[in-house]
């Protein structure tokens, strides 16, 4: 609590946060508790061995089931990226960072990836589908290697 500018006592009043501030708070909380689970979510799961060093994140295919098969994604929340699969040996990183008002874009149905918090939509190439926002994703380049199983994204 804080008390008047006067510090006279019984006149103390709370802060409150401004709804940005408590939706930003909210969404951290969801993303810490879905990073901390091995539920299937589309968050990358603990022990999954993704990387980053410097500005280059690994992601080894072998140990992000929900990169298996084509349209599949994860959030890789350490990065504030997205890492979508495409095609079989095609594979996009994107920036999670919505472009409107920089919420987590956090989901991906096959066609669209989506943001939350306002209803943005943009296309595995990180071109905006639908607004409100008007900027696409950044794409950060990917490349995946089949004799290792490696996708490697600068993110720089």
């Amino acid at each position: 609590m804080k008390r008047s500018p006067d510090n006279t006592p019984g006149t103390e009043h709370v802060s409150l946060m401004s709804r940005r501030e408590f939706a930003r708070l909210a969404s951290l909380a969801a993303v810490a508790t879905a990073c901390s689970s091995d539920s299937g979510s589309p968050t990358a799961p603990s022990g999954n061995g993704i990387t980053i060093a410097g500005n280059i994140m690994t992601v080894p295919l072998a140990q992000n089931p929900s990169l298996s098969k084509t349209n599949g994604m994860i959030l890789v929340a350490a990065a504030r990226a997205l890492v979508v699969r495409v095609s079989a040996n095609d594979f996009r990183t994107l920036t999670s960072v919505c472009t409107h008002q920089q919420c987590t874009v956090s989901s991906f149905n096959g066609d669209v990836l989506g943001c939350p918090c306002h209803g943005s939509q943009f296309a595995p190439s990180g071109a905006v589908v639908r607004g409100p926002a008007t900027q696409a994703l950044r794409v950060y380049p990917t490349s995946f290697s089949d004799t290792t199983g490696i996708i490697t994204a600068n993110l720089a």
